[in-house]
């Protein structure tokens, strides 16, 4: 559908919290058999991408020669990045997207301030190595006015500077794709403060749509991640209390389950790492110091609901890999964490620590998560602007209708 929009005289954007070069922003310009073939990916979108991209993944954009020390690329490519974004390639050749994308007239920018004084309208912006900072971090550092990456609203407030002024049109693409990986990591403390970052984008292409009749806004997913829910249970059910009213005179109401505070939202909100982060410092440990009883220390500093010292040896508790292949990079670990109950259903390797976490501590967050992976479960779609075309959407659609009504909403077929 970009590509289309291309072809018919629209300007595009692409923007993602995750990587450029990933699944979802992927799929809307890139043409190759797998989504793990991110270099070629950023050669594609360096050929021809949208007219403005804007997310993480520098790492997919430089040269191999550019992460030696010493070398003339290393060299060439820290005088053009700003002082502080590591310089990492994972690229095994010495080709240079950036320097193809240059070429084609792309303005470059790499830090929130160049992105904030970028007045081109073909835009190219890399923040980070790989995906940008998480919703938690987010949240921690939006009023810190040192901070040198943009949120998700700050890079669609960007995007909508750059295209509203074409009188052909545009096609814009969001991508809030943390929401997912929260999913994935069973982590509902993450969950809320990716839902955040979305709603702060969300509210910039609102307040820029309000009152136009020629924008369609369309809020959706590709997928459920993790079945995730907030569920009654039979953890810590409440004791009987005395409520208002005549029904409850001379008798108290006795709860049959635990039907979850409001109150434990703002401590799930609480939590101060998101669950990658918290494996992140755990790994960064020297090999002696990867213990139970560090792993609970570090677990309970970020989060509002502690885990024992038995927990944490669940968590920690590793198997043979049933699936092992050193030839194919999901299964190349010969041990994954122990998961007692739908293990099929948990293919993350060493990741599915992560899932074992929240389990660790549902009951007392009133969640329940049934898988690591995607689910089936129908998502909404939302649509929102002149009511003959929101109309389009109206009904139960597989998702693959999707691309069709919006081909058919931006007058492409």
């Amino acid at each position: 559908i970009l590509e289309k929009a291309r072809r018919a005289g629209k300007l595009t954007a692409l923007i993602s919290d995750t990587r450029i070069t990933h699944a979802t922003p992927a799929s809307f310009a890139a043409h190759v058999p797998r989504r793990s073939m991110e270099n070629k990916i950023a050669l594609q979108l360096a050929r021809e991408g949208a007219h403005i991209m804007l997310s993480g993944g520098l790492r997919h954009w430089l040269p191999s020669g550019a992460g030696r020390p010493g070398s003339p690329l290393n060299e060439k490519y820290r005088r053009l990045l700003p002082r502080g974004l590591p310089l990492e390639s994972v690229r095994k050749d010495d080709e240079e997207p950036l320097e193809i994308i240059k070429r084609r007239g792309y303005e470059l920018v790499f830090d929130r301030k160049q992105l904030e004084r970028a007045s081109s309208g073909k835009i190219l912006g890399l923040f980070s190595p790989s995906g940008m900072p998480d919703g938690i971090r987010v949240s921690a550092t939006r009023k810190d006015r040192n901070r040198t990456v943009p949120t998700l609203g700050e890079m669609t407030r960007k995007a909508l500077e750059a295209l509203s002024s074409h009188d052909q049109g545009f096609f814009l693409m969001v991508e809030a794709g943390y929401i997912d990986w929260a999913g994935h990591h069973s982590d509902a403390g993450r969950m809320i403060h990716e839902m955040m970052v979305l709603d702060e984008a969300l509210g910039v292409i609102m307040r820029w749509a309000a009152g136009r009749n020629d924008t369609l806004v369309i809020l959706t997913a590709d997928h459920e991640t993790g079945n995730f829910g907030f569920s009654y249970h039979g953890y810590a059910i409440p004791p009987a209390v005395s409520l208002r009213g005549d029904a409850f005179r001379g008798e108290k109401w006795e709860p049959g389950a635990n039907y979850v505070d409001p109150a434990v939202l703002a401590r799930i909100y609480g939590q101060k790492k998101s669950f990658e982060q918290i494996l992140r410092e755990f790994d960064a440990l020297p090999a002696n110091e990867r213990t139970a009883e560090n792993f609970r220390r570090i677990f309970n500093e970020a989060v509002s609901f502690p885990i024992s010292r038995k927990q944490a040896e669940e968590i920690l508790a590793t198997v043979p890999n049933p699936r092992y292949d050193p030839g194919k990079k999901k299964f190349r670990d010969r041990t994954v964490p122990l998961i007692r109950d739908f293990a099929d259903f948990h293919l993350g390797g060493a990741e599915n620590r992560a899932n074992l976490m929240g389990r660790a501590i549902a009951s007392r967050q009133g969640v329940v998560w049934a898988t690591g992976t995607h689910t089936a479960t129908p998502v909404l779609v939302i649509a929102w602007g002149p009511a003959n075309t929101a109309a389009l959407f109206a009904g139960a659609y597989h998702s693959t209708d999707l691309n069709r009504l919006m081909e058919r909403a931006l007058g492409l077929r």
